[in-house]
């Protein structure tokens, strides 16, 4: 999500709308289910959400993994569309729904914000190319850090000294990374035993990063539910 899409939603969007108000959503709380009609944009202010394909014998892949600043939901600019995939609550998450209607009008009538959307739809796909480029080409232990470093860095906030808690399972970090979740869990042991990271309950601990460092040279150690 490009800066200036969020701060169109946030500094006039939000102002001007008076119907539109922020909700709270704990996790695992579905936001919309793949083949809803799509009739609400959604604007994400806090926490994290993922958005999923989950096979009718129980098997999921997540495409992408929505946090703060970022739009999801973008189908409603097609006339009678339809969902996609699946959207849930990651981390407790508050969120802006904004009608179709309410987002069209807006949109229309408001310099600049196509081009912004339009920015903000490329740095997605971008984002999924990525994600095929490491299922193809990298290992999952490459993967891994990967994802957990970028999810890192977008929880950030400039001069954060406190470690980063993202609240992963092995079985959701295997679906995240495209691999299963027997060779997520021997990955994940083989990198405690090296002394690389550290299993616990249910969450993923990244340590802090410098303002100076980035997250593709920070070392991790980890701690996730079996």
């Amino acid at each position: 999500m490009t800066d200036s899409l969020a701060e169109i939603i946030r500094n006039e969007l939000m102002p001007r709308e008076a119907g539109v108000r922020e909700v709270s959503a704990r996790r695992f709380t579905p936001v919309f289910a793949e083949g809803d009609p799509a009739e609400t944009l959604y604007f994400l202010t806090s926490g994290l959400v993922k958005l999923y394909h989950r096979s009718p014998d129980g098997k999921e892949v997540i495409f992408h993994v929505v946090s703060a600043g970022e739009i999801f939901g973008e189908e409603v600019i097609e006339d009678d569309a339809r969902r996609g995939c699946s959207a849930e609550v990651l981390q407790d998450a508050v969120c802006l729904p904004i009608p179709r209607s309410t987002f069209l009008e807006f949109a229309d009538t408001h310099p600049g914000f196509w081009q912004a959307f339009s920015l903000a739809l490329i740095g997605r796909e971008r984002g999924l190319c990525r994600k095929v480029e490491m299922l193809c080409l990298r290992e999952v232990e490459s993967r891994i850090l990967f994802y957990l470093r970028d999810l890192a860095g977008r929880l950030r906030t400039n001069g954060q000294e406190a470690d980063f808690e993202i609240p992963l399972t092995q079985s959701e970090l295997a679906n995240l990374i495209g691999a299963t979740r027997e060779t997520t869990s021997t990955t994940l042991n083989s990198l405690a035993r090296n002394g690389q990271i550290k299993l616990g309950r249910r969450m993923i601990i990244v340590p802090a990063l410098s303002d100076n460092e980035s997250q593709e040279d920070a070392p991790i150690h980890t701690a996730t539910s079996a």
